[in-house]
């Protein structure tokens, strides 16, 4: 393994952070900021979280009343790809450098390599995804963003599978939409395996590895233990705030249409327009219907278990 283009250094970071709003944060800002000729590796784990693809619809892709009912966050990232469950048996990595010597096979090998260390023999597939004989144990995704690429992904070590499962139970399929939607594959975790394996020994095995592989083209300039504080200013702070925010988690799904089946005699389905998490408009065959729906639903923020309480509501009223 050998780049073509001259690095000056590579920066390792790992976070104590256990936020997926924060390490998010933190992980964007490190893209925002990279310097030339610079490949930075972030390293760090969340509490319970589902984290979504940029551009995918929360309700077909996760529980959202089961994540509000046990504290699990849900975050919307910058990077495309499907939902994964983050919680503090997951480790995440990302690969933070140019456009021009990112390579996403070479990124992922040195995971495997760094695994093979550890006695772990996996396996990269067509679909890019680690495995560890016929399951999945890490997937990733990226984001492009001015010349500049995130390259993420998880290793699952000891995560809460029916935790995992149950999060990422979508509560809806009425849905028409667009929408990125997540391809579900059968998952392990490597200390089922490994029951001895730990984090902090995978984090060092590839930071061992990348030393190896990048070494010879740059200096390791610094090893850095990202802590919140240490590292707060008005940039980070302001994506911070917009990965807890409604308007960036809910209110940027792709538009899409919510559609329920004829009820009360009634021929034809009902069809809710929701755009940036609200609902806009109604369809129907009945005028008369839609007049009254459009009083009730019209502006509001689409919630699919509101949605349907009141339609078994209003049986008798329509």
């Amino acid at each position: 393994m050998s780049f073509e283009n001259p690095l000056r250094c590579v920066e390792i970071f790992s976070s104590y952070l256990s936020d997926a709003a924060q390490n998010l944060a933190f992980e964007e800002y490190l893209l925002e900021t990279l310097p030339k000729a610079t490949i930075r590796l972030l390293f760090y784990r969340n509490s319970d979280s589902v984290v979504i693809g940029r551009h995918q619809n929360p309700w077909l892709e996760s529980n959202v009343p089961f994540l509000k009912k046990h504290g699990i966050k849900l975050i919307r990232r910058i990077s495309g790809g499907g939902a994964v469950f983050h919680d503090a048996g997951n480790l995440n990595f990302s690969f933070i450098m140019e456009k021009e010597i990112f390579n996403r096979e070479r990124n992922l090998t040195i995971i495997l390599r760094a695994l093979d260390k550890l006695g772990i023999r996996g396996d990269l597939n067509k679909r890019f995804d680690l495995m560890y004989g016929d399951r999945k144990f890490s997937g990733n995704a990226f984001c492009f963003r001015r010349g500049k690429v995130i390259h993420h992904g998880t290793i699952l070590l000891k995560t809460t599978l029916h935790k995992l499962r149950l999060s990422l139970q979508g509560m809806v399929d009425n849905i028409n939409t667009a929408a990125t939607r997540s391809t579900p594959s059968p998952v392990l975790n490597l200390c089922d395996v490994f029951p001895a394996l730990n984090p902090e020994e995978v984090e060092d095995a590839v930071k061992g590895t990348l030393r190896q592989v990048w070494g010879k083209s740059a200096q390791i300039q610094k090893t850095a233990v990202c802590d919140f504080p240490d590292y707060n200013n008005d940039k980070i702070e302001e994506l911070y705030r917009r990965n807890l925010s409604w308007e960036w988690n809910y209110g940027r799904t792709p538009d899409f249409y919510f559609f329920l089946p004829s009820f009360n005699g009634l021929k034809g389905r009902i069809d809710l327009k929701v755009k940036k998490g609200f609902i806009v408009d109604v369809y129907t065959e009945s005028q008369e219907l839609k007049s009254f729906l459009i009083d009730k639903f019209k502006g509001s923020p689409f919630e699919p278990e509101l949605v349907n309480v009141f339609f078994i509501g209003i049986r008798n009223e329509v």
